[in-house]
């Protein structure tokens, strides 16, 4: 019977639905979540103390897909933390971070790694006689990190959870940190 492969092909297109595979989208990203970061502060003089932040997080990067299965980020990462721990009461944290996501994608799942210069400022303010004064330090070093995210390619938003490691440097201390970052995003593709 000629029908046959005919027949017989129709019925395994239909039982064996072929899944095609969806590369990863280019385009502008912007993100917003939660921070929440610890520090260790090695002073000069050989102490130590230990603060904390939490807060939120800004972002935006541009997706460049390199293969099917690989995007290159250029990113740039803001944060507003409230702190505690062994720190002046009312200081304020910021954390930024400018760096590259290598990203490994896996349908709509992506896993990957960034390196990038991290800097972080303190401001403490204190008001006497009706007088506010603002205090500000600065210290800046290199870190990395892991990331892994859920972004659709039909659809224009995104999940990510990314963890950073830095060594930030001023000029009394080094100050080793630990970041957490949980982000919704909006990529225009």
């Amino acid at each position: 019977m000629k029908t046959t492969p005919k027949l017989f092909a129709t019925l395994l297109a239909v039982a064996c639905p072929a899944f095609a595979y969806a590369a990863p989208q280019g385009g502008i990203g912007v993100d917003v979540g939660l921070a929440s970061s610890t520090m260790t502060a090695s002073m000069t003089n050989g102490t130590s103390a230990s603060y904390q932040g939490t807060g939120l997080n800004y972002g935006l990067d541009f997706q460049i897909p390199v293969s099917e299965k690989i995007s290159i980020n250029p990113m740039l990462m803001f944060s507003s933390e409230a702190s505690n721990g062994a720190i002046k009461s009312a200081t304020h944290i910021s954390h930024d971070m400018f760096g590259f996501q290598f990203r490994y994608w896996s349908d709509n799942i992506f896993t990957g790694a960034h390196i990038g210069s991290y800097s972080e400022v303190l401001t403490s303010s204190s008001t006497t006689n009706n007088t506010t004064t603002s205090v500000s330090t600065y210290g800046n070093g290199l870190g990395y990190g892991l990331v892994a995210g859920w972004e659709p390619t039909d659809r224009n938003w995104f999940f990510m959870v990314q963890l950073d490691s830095a060594k930030i440097k001023y000029t009394d201390a080094d100050v080793n940190m630990a970041d957490m970052r949980m982000s919704v995003g909006y990529r225009w593709k």
